[in-house]
């Protein structure tokens, strides 16, 4: 598909895509990102080795498509409350609906399986609600008060603006140590505070938890979207993007 093919089909759903020549510390053949400029909000491509796409079905009327590169991996590219997103699809999909679903966690595809196809896409029913890329299943819990966090952020990656959960609990999980882009395990941090001591204190490190069973309750605040009340606790899943570094996944 030639730029300007990509670029009408993009038009179409409302939005706008610029092509470019690789970012300076771009490792991969092509990266797809959101970025902004007077106009607003584009879809960015920034390309390093040649590679094309193929429209697989594109919704207008939900202001969605779905790509697939030659590479074999598939985007959805679509509008989401207030802002564009792009989120890579795992599974073998063909039409946007379908990309959708696969998004959705392993455990919330089953339980809305029961439910009528037309509520699925719906950002609340009576399944679960939905902020971003975070879905909320209502739960009975029973959390001492002691072990409930206030005002807790919660995010998928360091990059990504943080989620504000009014009650927070979590259970379980691994401890990190993140500064910027960067997470790393416990292990790795000790060998690396060995190994170069003065840089690592250089550094501003954060202490948090990665791949937690993770309860909220209360209202969770975005910028790029609508607040959701969570009337008692709710399981947080966090959506099955594909293409995002395992060691960056579910932080908060």
């Amino acid at each position: 598909m030639s730029p300007d093919l990509l670029d009408r089909h993009f038009n179409k759903i409302g939005a706008r895509i610029k092509v470019h020549g690789p970012r300076r510390w771009q490792r991969d053949d092509y990266q797809i990102d959101i970025s902004s400029d007077q106009k607003g909000e584009f879809f960015d491509l920034a390309v390093l080795r040649p590679v094309r796409f193929q429209l697989l079905q594109s919704r207008e009327d939900q202001r969605h498509l779905l790509l697939l590169a030659s590479d074999g991996k598939r985007f959805l590219c679509g509008h989401d409350e207030r802002h564009w997103f792009v989120a890579g699809i795992a599974d073998r999909v063909s039409t946007v609906m379908a990309a959708k679903e696969s998004l959705m966690p392993a455990a919330v595809r089953e339980m809305v399986a029961q439910i009528p196809q037309s509520e699925i896409d719906n950002r609340k029913n009576i399944v679960f609600k939905r902020q971003g890329e975070w879905f909320f299943v209502p739960v009975r819990k029973d959390i001492h008060p002691e072990f409930i966090l206030k005002n807790e952020p919660m995010r998928k990656t360091p990059r990504n603006k943080p989620h504000w959960v009014q009650e927070l609990y979590r259970d379980g999980g691994d401890t990190v140590y993140v500064s910027r882009d960067k997470v790393l395990s416990q292990a790795e941090y000790n060998a690396a505070m060995e190994a170069h001591p003065e840089k690592m204190r250089k550094q501003t490190w954060r202490v948090m938890v990665r791949n937690a069973n993770v309860y909220a309750r209360g209202a969770v605040r975005h910028a790029g979207h609508s607040t959701v009340l969570l009337d008692g606790w709710h399981r947080v899943f966090m959506n099955s993007e594909e293409f995002t570094t395992s060691a960056v996944a579910f932080l908060d």
